[in-house]
């Protein structure tokens, strides 16, 4: 009879490990899998906020000016953006300034290169009138040729400076520095310009960077002509404090036009802006990803506590034998992470699924990121020792005259 209680007790014991066994587990593997997910998310807003924009926004000032009022046309906006340029760049402590305007028309520029026999390579692109100084304004290096000059006005030959991405289109591995293409302004006329290119200026990302360049054709602003309508853009590279060069940029501009408005901003609120929903979705995963931490904690401690009561007279039998109160420790501890180190290798399995969820969502870092994988792992077995430290602490202080009664 005395056999047979002991083999069901034995029993009993055996199934409740096995049942503390699979919680820990089960715990662990959620843990770990949503922690990498979260981790490979912060990663990736990692990797965009330092990824090589093509240029450099500090300390670069945007303004949109409008002309307000009534039977304005192209020659009026463009003489009014002319004398607001020339006031920004006489203001104090601006270093340099540039004048923008974007074609009215909504089509892309449509692009021919002839080729041998023939054939033709083709391409549209997004067009933007610029002044000299843009890529100085903005640090973009040119990779080839010049920067427009002076010398390009509107009696002058038509040219272009192409982005570097562009420049591969049409042109593969050949500099295309002399060379010319036929471009169509995309107007309701369809006329086309032969136009000569000068320069290539490395890719600016004008969007998010796992989008890749934007195929950019560069024009000088005073060859705009009717292709463009409002006064435009301009960025200002300024030291000094932002709210004292905002006040002399808009007094500036008083002065050309009592009736032009300026919308200033940061160039670098650009960039800040077209990441909005990836920088969103880092803060809300990694929240989740502590309050995850969180709860597997509170799991660990709970099924380590349970699994330590149920084993009170079995430690009470131990240190009546002689145990120390480290090898109780010892042993709680040892059984708790062996369990979760089990379920932090299933864990990586589980990660490597949720990683894939991610997959439209995370640039710039691999799926199977060994950063976020190690971290995710060492953060859950660190959860885990803390939650079952306590528990294992208290069993050191168990009597064993008081264990040995128990049940």
């Amino acid at each position: 009879m005395f056999l047979r209680e002991s083999i069901l007790q034995d029993i009993r014991y055996a199934v409740r490990a096995m049942r503390n066994s699979v919680g820990l587990t089960t715990v662990a593997i959620l843990s770990l899998g949503l922690g990498i997910g979260a981790g490979l998310l912060a990663r990736s807003l990692q990797a965009f906020l330092t990824a090589d924009l093509g240029y450099d926004p500090k300390g670069v000032l945007t303004a949109q000016a409008t002309l307000h009022g009534s039977g304005m046309d192209s020659q009026r906006y463009a003489s009014v953006g002319e004398q607001l340029l020339a006031a920004f760049r006489s203001v104090p402590g601006v270093q340099s300034a540039s004048w923008g305007r974007i074609s009215s028309s909504t089509k892309l520029s449509q692009l021919v290169v002839p080729g041998p026999g023939g054939s033709e390579r083709r391409s549209g692109s997004y067009l933007n009138f610029i002044s000299p100084d843009y890529f100085s304004t903005r640090r973009t290096p040119m990779l080839a040729g010049r920067d427009f000059n002076a010398g390009d006005s509107a009696a002058s030959p038509a040219v272009a400076v192409l982005s570097e991405d562009l420049a591969k289109v049409l042109f593969g591995g050949v500099n295309p520095i002399g060379l010319r293409f036929r471009e169509n302004d995309g107007q309701a006329n369809g006329r086309d310009y032969l136009v000569e290119v000068v320069g290539v200026a490395r890719d600016i990302q004008y969007r998010r960077p796992d989008y890749g360049p934007l195929t950019i054709l560069y024009r000088p602003v005073s060859q705009c002509a009717s292709l463009c309508w409002g006064i435009g853009f301009y960025e200002i590279r300024a030291a000094g404090p932002i709210a004292e060069t905002t006040k002399r940029l808009e007094s500036a501009a008083s002065v050309v036009d009592s009736r032009v408005s300026l919308k200033l901003g940061l160039l670098s609120n650009v960039m800040d802006s077209v990441l909005h929903r990836n920088r969103a979705m880092a803060l809300i995963s990694t929240a989740f990803g502590l309050f995850v931490g969180l709860l597997a904690m509170m799991g660990v401690y709970g099924v380590t506590s349970y699994a330590t009561a149920e084993r009170t007279r079995e430690i009470g039998i131990r240190m009546a034998l002689g145990a120390k109160p480290g090898d109780v420790l010892r042993m709680v501890l040892g059984q708790t992470m062996r369990v979760v180190c089990l379920g932090a290798a299933l864990g990586a399995g589980a990660g490597v699924a949720a990683a894939r969820m991610f997959e439209g969502i995370i640039w710039g870092v691999k799926t199977t990121d060994p950063l976020s994988f190690g971290f995710g792992v060492c953060l859950m077995l660190l959860i885990a020792g803390i939650a079952a430290f306590l528990p294992a602490r208290r069993a050191m202080s168990v009597d064993p005259t008081v264990a040995l009664r128990f049940e």
